[in-house]
């Protein structure tokens, strides 16, 4: 199976920026997005093995309605406690300005042996292309992507 990228965000124009962050970087990788946590963890238990990376946002936005019911999006959180529970396979980057739920994020995964590290979205959509980038540069660098390709 083709190596993947996995996102948790619910902002379109951030996974638009990101793609475009990721088509100049990491153009091999496939990029799987999601905007709730039900579907990302449903994706991630057939094919977590195969993820190169993890992008985590926290906040999901409000309950919303889907196939004519209610539905909870969850959040960030969610992810990285179910993550936690997998073997840390590849690196996540949470990006959120939920200053209080990002260290409980971190610290789940730290715990679980993930490399991990936190991303603050600022200056509307610029942080992706800037500090963002610069993160994913850090682990492009340090082989902690590449090293996943064998």
């Amino acid at each position: 199976m083709a190596k993947s990228i996995l996102i948790l965000e619910d902002t379109n124009a951030r996974i638009v920026e990101m793609r475009k962050v990721f088509a100049q970087l990491l153009p091999q990788f496939g990029i799987v997005a999601f905007d709730n946590v039900p579907d990302f963890l449903d994706w991630a238990e057939s094919n977590l093995k195969d993820t190169v990376l993890i992008c985590l946002d926290h906040d999901l936005g409000s309950t919303r309605e889907r196939n004519g019911e209610r539905f909870d999006p969850g959040i960030g959180r969610d992810a990285a406690d179910a993550l936690a529970m997998y073997p840390a396979i590849c690196p996540v980057i949470v990006h959120s300005s939920n200053s209080i739920a990002v260290p409980g994020m971190l610290l789940v995964l730290r715990e679980s042996g993930w490399t991990c590290s936190a991303m603050m979205p600022s200056d509307d959509l610029r942080w992706i292309d800037t500090w963002w980038r610069q993160e994913l540069e850090c682990y492009i660098s340090g082989g902690l992507i590449f090293a996943l390709m064998e």
